[in-house]
């Protein structure tokens, strides 16, 4: 019988997470994201994965406190990965230059 591995909130190692503002998003698992008695976003648990890597490179997370204040400091995107609209060289992603044409007679 194989087995799975589920995350569970809370467990060692995890860092608390919230939508950034105005933002949907759903839990890994596909259910709504848990809210505040005020309705706002609540502080969540994620651990180290694809999915929690994907949606802070995408900016659809902020890393946050317990009382769910963002953290200002939060790590970067992973080494090798690079934000959306930036390029890792100057140039990189711009159309080529055009070459004038010259009527030749």
């Amino acid at each position: 019988m194989a087995q799975t591995s589920e995350h569970k909130p809370g467990s060692s190692g995890d860092r608390l997470f919230a939508p950034t503002q105005g933002r949907t998003v759903l839990l890994p698992d596909g259910r709504d994201w848990p809210r505040e008695e005020n309705g706002d976003p609540a502080a969540y648990p994620l651990g180290e994965s694809r999915y929690r890597r994907r949606r802070l490179r995408d900016r659809d997370l902020v890393e946050v406190d317990a009382s769910g204040k963002p953290i200002a400091d939060a790590a970067p995107a992973p080494e090798g990965e690079h934000q959306v609209g930036e390029t890792k060289e100057p140039g990189a992603g711009a159309p080529p230059a055009r070459k004038s044409e010259a009527k030749k007679d």
